[in-house]
């Protein structure tokens, strides 16, 4: 079974003139844009919200990062000294492969 979408209103009717239509797409696509400007940025990173957001984030870090670091030593104790990187490899790429 083939989906096509709907046509939108700007493929259902007629254009009045050759490249209107490619101007009024411009046009929206212009409106559309939103710039950000330097105080934006000041003004989120100064936000009460924002600094307990990045506290979250590292708290989190920081906790993953005991835990990894203690599943390493723990590979370590069984043996398997050898393929710790080779493991951690494996787990950064198996990472990207489904985050993708």
């Amino acid at each position: 079974t083939l989906l096509l979408p709907a046509p939108s209103s700007s493929q259902s009717q007629p254009s009045n003139a050759p490249g209107q239509e490619d101007k009024e797409k411009e046009k929206e696509e212009e409106d559309q844009k939103e710039v950000v400007g330097l105080w934006d940025v000041v003004g989120l990173a100064t936000h009460p919200i924002f600094f307990v957001f990045i506290m979250c984030a590292g708290c989190i870090q920081a906790s993953h990062s005991m835990w990894y670091g203690f599943g390493a030593i723990h590979l370590g104790t069984l043996g398997l000294e050898k393929y710790v990187g080779l493991l951690w490899s494996i787990g950064v790429i198996s990472e990207i492969v489904l985050f993708q």
